[in-house]
């Protein structure tokens, strides 16, 4: 436009009729292509626009999909002052999140709408996210081109929704631990105690007061003048205690598909199911930080567990023994202690021994880094030779744990079920 006008100056003031013939047209065209655009340009959605985001669920899990549907209503007014216009609708999608239908960029003719859909516009699209976290869904770009597309208003609608992705979790059924000390609350573990519970302990004389569905009737048949009851082992919740190794040297693996992201799922499963089974569960994440989440019961605690994992940052040098300590401080000696590492240096082998030698029961889950690493490199004869090497490394320091404690080797390309029904089967119930 201002070569135009400058075109049309220097032709005037040279006399040059065919600068100027040649010029005028060409700025007369421009002109009329910015007059076609909406005459109040800095708040369309002010002026006459209705926008309306609508999203299917704000809380999912990984892998999941929300279905967005944005509605656009225009006033008459408005759509009479740029009827020639076309609009250009992007809605603005996180990282970590892919299109499964639908597109979140359409282009519409306005004259279309104001015809088929009476001033409204609608946009949908689905999205799937792969990684846990608090994902933003907009703003809303608008993009007004006029009929030649030669002028352009860019807008922005300032509304935006937020996700909340909850980290995968998998229903492990009939969860054992081995959890000897139990606390005097009713749950589902068989302590050495009788009282209210499901599992036989015995037979005795029938007292007064005693519930009539637990008299034995087929032993109380062979007496004259006496009933017997059966008696049950209590049943009795405990503590249990996630540790999360969340270091820098024990990240391995690619966003979404790190030690830690398998991590935090495995900690999210067992949190759920042993919640479900009325036990307390507390969580320490180690990093270059200390976070700790207090024992706790019910959906309350899971949800508090939860917000904890969408905000891990993991890093920091901080040494692994340091959590022994924390432990101690936190949680009773009475706790169930869930280590969760990629154990690929040795400090994973002598945090686990003094946690030992002070009392705990501790169980390990180590998600294969050498499976994940193994997952991003091509074939070939030295892919081989690495991966048998590290083998050999992280063998070594699950062998050194497996003398004084239980350890899962988890193949992450397998569900965590399949290896915790395999390391369970036979568990003594106390």
């Amino acid at each position: 436009m201002y070569i135009l006008a400058l075109l049309i100056l220097a032709g005037i003031l040279l006399r040059n009729a065919t600068v100027i013939s040649l010029t005028v047209p060409l700025m007369l065209f421009f002109i009329l292509s910015y007059l076609s655009l909406p005459a109040k340009r800095e708040g369309i959605y002010e002026s006459g626009a209705r926008i309306t985001r609508t999203i299917s669920s704000d809380r999912v899990a990984e892998g999941d999909e929300v279905d967005i549907t944005i509605e656009i209503e225009f006033a008459p007014e408005l759509l009479d002052s740029m009827k020639l216009a076309s609009l250009e609708l992007e809605d603005s999608i996180p990282e970590f999140s892919e299109l499964t239908e639908g597109s979140n960029l359409h282009i519409l003719s306005l004259s279309q709408i104001e015809k088929a859909t009476d001033g409204k516009a609608t946009i949908r699209y689905s999205l799937r996210f792969s990684q846990r976290g608090i994902y933003e869904i907009g703003p809303l770009k608008i993009r007004i081109f006029d009929p030649f597309s030669t002028s352009v208003d860019h807008l922005e609608a300032d509304e935006s929704d937020t996700v909340t992705v909850m980290p995968e979790v998998e229903m492990i059924k009939n969860i054992r631990l081995n959890i000897r000390r139990t606390r005097s609350i009713v749950g589902d573990i068989n302590s050495r105690k009788r009282g209210i519970g499901t599992e036989f302990y015995g037979i005795r004389n029938y007292y007064h007061g005693d519930e009539l569905r637990h008299i034995n009737w087929k032993a109380s048949a062979r007496l004259e003048d006496a009933l017997l009851t059966n008696e049950y082992t209590a049943e009795r919740s405990g503590d249990v205690t996630i540790l999360i190794d969340a270091r820098e040297s024990s990240i391995l693996g690619p966003p979404g598909k790190s030690t830690i992201d398998y991590g935090i799922r495995a900690a999210a499963t067992i949190s759920m199911n042993v919640l479900n089974q009325k036990n307390r569960v507390g969580m320490i994440v180690f990093r270059d930080t200390i976070d700790v989440v207090q024992p706790g019961y019910g959906k309350r605690q899971f949800y508090r567990l939860m917000s904890s994992l969408l905000l891990i940052k993991h890093g920091g040098k901080m040494p692994l023994k340091v959590a022994a300590w924390a432990i101690g401080r936190f949680f009773p000696v009475r706790s169930h202690i869930i280590v969760i590492s990629a154990a690929n240096d040795s400090s994973i082998v002598s945090t686990v021994a003094e946690l030992c030698s002070h009392g705990y029961d501790v169980l390990v889950i180590s998600p294969s880094y050498v499976m994940i690493e193994a997952e991003n490199i091509e074939d070939s004869p030295e892919k081989k030779a690495a991966i048998a090497i590290e083998m050999m490394k992280r063998n070594g320091y699950l062998d050194e744990l497996r003398s004084f404690t239980e350890v899962i080797d988890w193949d992450v390309r397998k569900p965590l079920a399949t290896y915790w029904r395999a390391s369970r089967r036979g568990t003594r119930r106390r």
